[in-house]
Order: C-alpha cells, then sequence, then structure tokens
C-alpha cells in the first residue's frame, strides 16, 4: 500500500509539499501540481479535474519541489534507480508544458527540504547513499542557472525535516531525522539569508517532542508551525519569533 507524507507550508504563495516517501506538490499560479505518481498531474480553479501533464525526464522519489518567482516549479534530487541519490534537476514550465534540466545541485541527496528566499532556491540537509545525513544547505539562482554551497553547515545534520520561512526571510529548519538508526531530533535551526556570516543558530527553544516527517509553514503574522510526523501525526506546535 503507497503512502505520502506531506511536507505543506500554510501559506499558498510558495507552499511546497515535499516528496518524503513518493510524492510531492507544488503550487504555480492558482495551479496546483502533483508528482505523487506517474504521470504528473494537475488541477486548478478553472479546471475541476485533474489531467496528465508531460512526464518529468527522470523519475523520482524522496525529492524536494520548489518555485521560483516567476512561476516556474522544480523537481530536485531524490531517488532514482538503483536507489542512488540524485542531483539532477528539472524546472517545468506551465506555459508550455515542458521539464528541462538546470544545473543540477552540488551535493546528490534525498529526504531533504527546499524553500525559496527571496527568488532563490534552497535546499537544505538530506541523506547521501549511504544513509548518512547531510549537514550541508546550496543556494540556487534561477537568474543564471547556478548553485552555490555555504560553507556554513546545520550544526546536526539531517533529513526527514520541515522547513520554513520567517517573515524576516530566515529559514527554520525544524526536526528530523538525525542518525541511521532513525533518532528524531526535536531542535529547531536558523539561518539568516540577509547575514549569512552568522551560520545556522540553534534556536533555544525546541519542539516540545522529538518529530520526522513533518510539515511547517508561517501564517501571515510570522508564527512558525510544525505539523504532524511520526509519532506526533495530529499534533501541531507554534513558535513566535517576535515573542520568543
Amino acid at each position: 500500500m503507497s503512502f505520502r507524507k506531506n511536507l505543506t507550508a500554510l501559506v499558498a504563495s510558495t507552499a511546497i509539499s515535499l516528496g518524503a516517501a513518493t510524492a510531492g506538490t507544488a503550487r504555480a499560479s492558482n495551479i496546483t501540481y502533483d508528482s505523487g505518481g506517474s504521470p504528473i498531474e494537475r488541477q486548478s480553479e478553472e479546471m475541476p479535474a485533474w489531467e496528465n501533464i508531460t512526464r518529468m525526464n527522470t523519475p523520482r522519489i524522496s525529492l524536494a519541489g520548489a518555485t521560483d518567482n516567476n512561476g516556474f516549479i522544480y523537481a530536485l534530487g531524490g531517488i532514482g534507480g538503483g536507489l542512488r541519490r540524485l542531483s539532477s534537476v528539472e524546472k517545468y514550465n506551465p506555459e508550455t508544458n515542458t521539464w528541462e534540466f538546470v544545473a543540477p545541485m552540488e551535493t546528490p541527496r534525498a529526504w531533504f527540504n527546499a524553500i525559496n528566499v527571496d527568488g532563490f532556491i534552497y535546499a537544505v540537509g538530506g541523506s547521501h547513499s549511504s544513509g548518512s545525513q547531510i549537514g550541508s544547505i546550496e543556494r540556487y539562482n534561477p537568474y543564471n542557472d547556478t548553485w552555490k554551497t555555504s560553507k556554513h553547515e546545520l550544526n546536526l545534520p539531517r533529513n526527514e525535516l520541515g522547513l520554513a520561512k520567517g517573515v524576516d526571510n530566515k529559514i527554520y529548519a525544524i526536526g528530523g531525522t538525525i542518525d541511521a538508526s532513525g533518532e528524531k531530533t526535536s531542535t529547531v535551526e536558523v539561518f539568516d539569508t540577509h547575514n549569512p556570516s552568522l551560520g545556522w543558530q540553534l534556536l533555544p527553544h525546541s519542539l516540545s517532542s522529538p518529530r520526522t516527517f513533518l510539515g511547517a509553514g508561517t501564517d501571515k503574522l510570522g508564527r512558525i508551525y510544525a505539523i504532524g510526523g511520526l509519532e506526533n501525526s495530529n499534533t501541531v506546535e507554534r513558535f513566535d519569533p517576535s515573542n520568543p
């Protein structure tokens, strides 16, 4: 029986549900795209039924999804044939219904998360083919089609994490799995994209309990949410950065 572990942001402007198992969704304009199977499907307000669209060039699971500020949708990394981790990235153009390869990530990764901040796409964490966790973060510039890996890594390398963007354009890496045995963490780390030299800072306030495969998002007041996850499937926590 197939299953889905949705990592859904609360704010729809760049809300992404990432492919933690075999599925992922992304939203561009008023259209929602679902990569939960093959082929890709989409649904819009004007088009209530789902329709098949062009397939990706590379079948992949455990991928991350993101949109840029121009409405293009990106399928990043994941697991391909032979259970190998992928570095390849594909961009979907909703106007032409076509996928094209763009520059690959510098690190192959799966079970990670990605988010758009200021038009740049950040890929955070994940796992190597060996199963070990990844601590690196890299940023994609869609305007010149390049990736750059930050010299600042997560304090706790993690996969299966939640990711949220604060109203101050800080990235919150929430929970996740921190070793091959499946140990979960309640820690939260923050990365200031406008002051990257500070690196990742451990938030003094951890989640009330460890969780992985969680959803994360930000509401219009800037509050950060941690939603569901393994062993916490119906619980929700909220953090207000303006009132720590």
